[in-house]
């Protein structure tokens, strides 16, 4: 019995890594998973809302402003960054100056995320009661969002 246990631990460990192996392979290699570009989001949500072709325009526009703010924000979020790595380079810290700092950051967050809602908003306003219901129902999803806007890529 005991010549035969490593050899029975050998197989089962094998057997454990395969599907292990397996596992990441499918998550990795699986039509679903490679699907999961914004494009592909995009045409899930206009079908589940029965969008039509002007609805379905819409959502586009709405996810192209939305992926502009961001884009445009990450500038004014790398200048502010700067500017507070500046501070902390300099010889003395100057509390009220990153305090300023802190707020001008986050002054721009919520005008970014205001923004945002407001965009959202007027496309809501486009779509039937019961359209809108289900895409507040998509929304509540997570990943939602980040699966809507995404990154631009050259495959949208």
């Amino acid at each position: 019995m005991r010549a035969k246990l490593p050899w029975i631990l050998f197989v089962l460990s094998f057997v454990v890594n395969l599907f292990f192996v397996a596992g990441v392979g499918y998550g990795v290699f699986t039509k679903e998973r490679l699907e999961r570009s914004p494009q592909a989001r995009l045409d899930f949500i206009a079908e589940r809302l029965d969008l039509d072709e002007a609805q379905r325009q819409g959502l586009l526009e709405l996810r192209e402003t939305l992926r502009s703010r961001r884009e445009d924000s990450g500038a004014q979020r790398d200048d502010v960054r700067a500017a507070m790595l500046a501070e902390l380079g300099k010889p003395s810290f100057d509390r009220d100056a990153m305090l300023a700092l802190i707020d001008q950051r986050d002054t721009q967050r919520r005008e970014r995320i205001v923004d945002g809602a407001e965009q959202v908003h007027t496309y809501l306003m486009t779509l039937d009661p019961p359209q809108r219901e289900q895409f507040l129902a998509l929304a509540r999803e997570r990943g939602f969002w980040r699966g809507l806007v995404g990154r631009k890529t050259s495959r949208d």
